[in-house]
């Protein structure tokens, strides 16, 4: 599995969440078994914005050459994965989010798995 796929997935994945947080939250909180309070519905764009940035960071790096800095964007993306997985089943698992909540858990298990191999498997990064 290649770092640049892996990115590109993750852009992907990343600006498709934030484009539907940002332009129908209502319709994404809803499809989550989520309020749709006015706060929530910002929040769902406080968390477009998050995604943006997630999906701009993978974008940019894609390219890049194995570093040090690369080597630190794989640990902060499987950190941020890690968190999001738990979070996503906890909430699934507790009521909080209906059985769609299972996407979001699936969609970070797998780029935790994805990150997690490239990071220890990478054993010349410094």
């Amino acid at each position: 599995m290649k770092l640049r796929t892996v990115f590109l997935l993750n852009t992907i994945v990343a600006l498709i969440y934030a484009l539907g947080a940002f332009l129908m939250p209502e319709r994404i909180l809803e499809l989550h078994g989520l309020g749709t309070e006015i706060s929530t519905i910002w929040m769902a764009r406080f968390f477009a914005v998050e995604m943006l940035g997630v999906g701009m960071v993978t974008w940019f790096a894609r390219s890049s050459k194995d570093s040090p800095t690369r080597r630190s964007i794989v640990l902060g993306l499987l950190l941020h994965d890690l968190a999001g997985a738990i979070i996503a089943m906890w909430a699934t698992l507790t009521d909080g989010m209906s059985a769609m909540g299972w996407l979001p858990f699936t969609l970070y298990l797998l780029f935790l798995i994805g990150y997690t191999y490239i990071y220890f498997k990478n054993k010349e990064w410094v």
